[in-house]
């Protein structure tokens, strides 16, 4: 008996394609109560900046501190080639369709690189500083920013996960209520993860200290497979922090978990899919390149 033929009346591109969900982030993004948020983040976290590099390190001379300013001022997001040169990130000059076209193409890439610049740089002065003054400058900055970002960072975030599960979009009260109330697990896995590698850190200075003692010459052969192991570990914390702290926002949001719940979650699908979640990097800066074009 010959089978009649079927037709596919609808195709569910959502689970073909899982990855083009994160095209509903740009309408995220746009809502008025999201962007509010993220200038509320900025703008506290420029005033701490501002207050640790003027007030509390004003004497330091640690490069680090010396710099912070040519590597945070926020100049750097509308005018980001050197002083030299004679093009800008903005034409305000053009007297047509096709230059403003053209001059919206120009330094797209450097936009979202700047930005991931901007909000890593604290994080990443705490390995150049040269002095104690010039490290704990740094650290300071970073927790400053976790605990601004974890505040308004989670807010957002949980607008963004109620907004995908749920259809639903919470108020700007709402949502910063629900993060203040997960504020310590918004705030703490990365430090968390940072203080794990600190550890490591300590062991290895220690070990290290032992191997410049010729009289522990024949120990430091024994021991070296566990500096081995501990470089090794610092590694996977360090990496897995700077990839996946992203995702412990969302784990929290989406969850309502604590704080290792997130780092865990987080450094799981790092480390299991991270061919899937370099895909999602690569789409969402593709996005972010697009709308900041559309922007310009």
């Amino acid at each position: 008996m010959a089978e009649s033929p079927t037709k596919v009346r609808e195709v569910a591109w959502s689970e073909l394609f899982p990855w083009l969900m994160l095209m509903r982030s740009v309408r995220v993004a746009l809502m008025a109560r999201v962007m509010i948020l993220g200038a509320l983040g900025l703008m506290a976290t420029t005033a701490g900046w501002f207050l640790l590099h003027d007030y509390i390190f004003s004497h330091s001379t640690d490069e680090v501190v010396t710099t912070w300013r040519e590597h945070t001022s926020l100049k750097i997001w509308v005018n980001p080639v050197p002083a030299h040169a004679d093009s800008t990130w903005l034409n305000t000059s053009a007297h047509s369709a096709w230059e403003v076209f053209d001059s919206a193409r120009e330094w797209l890439l450097h936009a979202p690189l700047t930005i991931w610049s901007y909000f890593t740089h604290s994080f990443v002065a705490m390995f150049d500083a040269k002095t104690p003054s010039g490290f704990f400058f740094a650290f300071l900055c970073a927790v400053w920013e976790l605990f601004v970002w974890g505040l308004f960072g989670g807010a957002i975030t949980r607008i963004a996960a109620l907004r995908f599960t749920r259809d639903e979009a919470p108020g700007l009260v709402a949502s910063l209520g629900h993060a203040f109330s997960k504020w310590p697990s918004y705030s703490l896995p990365p430090l968390v993860a940072l203080a794990g590698a600190a550890v490591f850190g300590i062991q290895l200075m220690v070990l290290g200290f032992v191997m410049r003692l010729d009289i522990f010459a024949f120990l430091a052969a024994l021991i070296w497979p566990v500096v081995i192991m501990l470089g090794l570990m610092m590694a996977i914390l360090l990496i897995g922090a700077l990839v996946g702290w992203p995702l412990m926002w969302a784990t929290v949001s989406v969850e309502g978990t604590d704080a290792f719940d997130a780092l865990s979650r987080s450094y799981a699908y790092v480390y299991h899919r991270p061919w899937r979640l370099l895909w999602y990097a690569v789409f969402a800066l593709f996005l972010a390149i697009v709308s900041m074009f559309v922007v310009k």
